[in-house]
């Protein structure tokens, strides 16, 4: 059970220009005790990118060994793998190597991105989308 200050009823209208159409999404979320504020929005941002697609699901517990947002096909491999913040290098590098779509939603100019970029070029389904610091506070 979580601290009921740490629970979000989360409301987005998005406009998919991606996609050509606009859609709304209406949730409750909870912000977990190992996760930090930054983790949680940049999370969120990313189930608003993928959220056009009803398959979409966000990890609300945290678990280090599946995406933050995720979306699995029919035969439960994922199709398009979510993470954020400043995920663990080495597991991304493997968990790129079996999902069809890899993103990276992360803060733009971080120490972390920095150190991780050569290697995240290699991958060939990989996105990087960077976001401001700024605009995250």
């Amino acid at each position: 059970m979580t601290d009921k200050s740490r629970i979000f009823k989360a409301r987005f209208t998005i406009a998919d220009l991606r996609q050509q159409r606009n859609h709304r999404e209406v949730f409750t979320t909870s912000l977990t005790k190992n996760e930090t504020l930054e983790h949680f929005i940049l999370k969120l941002l990313g189930y608003s990118f993928l959220s056009y697609d009803k398959s979409a699901q966000i990890n609300n517990l945290s678990d280090k060994y599946r995406p933050d947002v995720s979306v699995r096909a029919l035969d439960e491999h994922y199709t398009k793998w979510l993470s954020v913040d400043k995920p663990d290098l080495q597991r991304m590098l493997k968990a790129a190597k079996v999902v069809d779509e890899f993103i990276i939603l992360t803060t733009a100019q971080s120490e972390w991105l920095n150190q991780a970029k050569p290697q995240l070029t290699l991958l060939p389904n990989s996105h990087l989308v960077e976001i401001d610091k700024q605009f995250i506070d």
